[in-house]
């Protein structure tokens, strides 16, 4: 029983591993292609044909979908949340969204920094771009998954299903899933840098969900409520 158990420890581990690992090549494949201008067609045809669409109740929306992730906002969400959850004794919790998430927006920055992928409104002239023409990987995208993500694992974790559950999951599961049409249809990213920040905050909350994890398991002191 126990060696079955520990098998499967084993593959969930591998599996776990193996994922990052995919996903880590492809953004890299992404930022490369991103970095060298490569899918620059790709993306403007689709931008191009989101806009077919335009519309001022659509801009709302969009505009709706987008202001939790714009400054000071979301910082302002952010530290919120961790004085709730500490003042709530969800220490351990308040830790790791504060980490990942502060940590997703610093990642962001200095890949933006390193690709130096010019988005939809930049200069055509390189001598004129300054560093908020850099659009790649999508901040808000990334900032979506990394916070939002984590609080629907913490509700999933520590609540039992019902209605107050139910709604701020679908609520904050709509935000991550349509930021990213929201911020290509606002011209804010091209599409490859809505997929790199999924990429990039999907791989950020994997690993956040796994440290905190490992930290009940092992039963940290944060974790502790007294």
């Amino acid at each position: 029983m126990k060696e079955s158990m520990q098998n499967q420890q084993n593959r969930q581990r591998w599996m776990l591993v193996s994922s990052l690992v995919i996903m880590a090549i492809l953004f890299i494949i992404l930022a490369l292609a991103d970095a060298f201008g490569l899918l620059r067609s790709t993306d403007l045809k689709i931008t191009n044909f989101i806009e077919l669409f335009k519309s001022p109740l659509l801009t709302k929306v969009a505009d709706f979908l987008s202001w939790s992730g714009e400054t000071p906002q979301g910082y302002l969400i952010l530290v919120l949340s961790v004085i709730v959850l500490i003042c709530a004794r969800y220490r351990w919790e308040a830790v790791i969204l504060g980490v990942s998430a502060f940590g997703a927006i610093v990642l962001d920055e200095i890949i933006k920094i390193i690709v130096r992928s010019p988005g939809p409104f930049a200069p055509t002239n390189p001598a004129l771009m300054n560093f908020n023409d850099y659009t790649f990987p999508s901040g808000h995208v990334i900032f979506y998954m990394t916070f939002f993500g984590f609080v629907s694992y913490l509700l999933l974790s520590h609540m039992k299903s019902s209605w107050k559950r139910t709604i701020p999951l679908i609520f904050m599961g709509v935000l991550i899933v349509f930021v990213g049409i929201a911020r290509v249809y606002l011209l804010a990213h091209w599409t490859s840098d809505v997929i790199g920040g999924y990429i990039l905050g999907g791989m950020i909350l994997i690993i956040s969900v796994q440290v905190y994890k490992y930290g009940i398991k092992r039963n940290f002191k944060l974790c502790r409520r007294k």
